[in-house]
């Protein structure tokens, strides 16, 4: 049986909201994903931290705002690849 590993999606292939671990939690196996240039507006979903797998997540270039989730610090601890560039995100993130 195959298991999805990574998402790749770039240049305005989804707009909106991010998607959530809702959305994402049939993938227990994810360990990379890359949303660039999409259209994502909104916050970044604290419900990230669920992604007990996710070594590397980038949501590059899209309208992402307001601050990091405080729930990233304790469950993001695969991470190894954080890149979050041209969004209006403030505040720290300690991971």
């Amino acid at each position: 049986t195959g298991h999805v590993v990574a998402i790749a999606l770039q240049e305005g292939t989804l707009g909106g909201a991010p998607p959530s671990t809702l959305t994402l939690q049939g993938l227990p196996e994810l360990q990379g994903l890359f949303l660039v240039n999409t259209g994502l507006i909104g916050t970044l979903p604290p419900t990230y931290s669920g992604l007990k797998q996710l070594k590397a997540l980038t949501l590059v270039g899209n309208m992402l705002s307001g601050s990091f989730p405080v729930a990233w610090t304790a469950g993001l601890k695969q991470l190894q690849l954080l890149n979050l560039a041209r969004n209006q995100l403030t505040g720290e993130l300690c991971i």
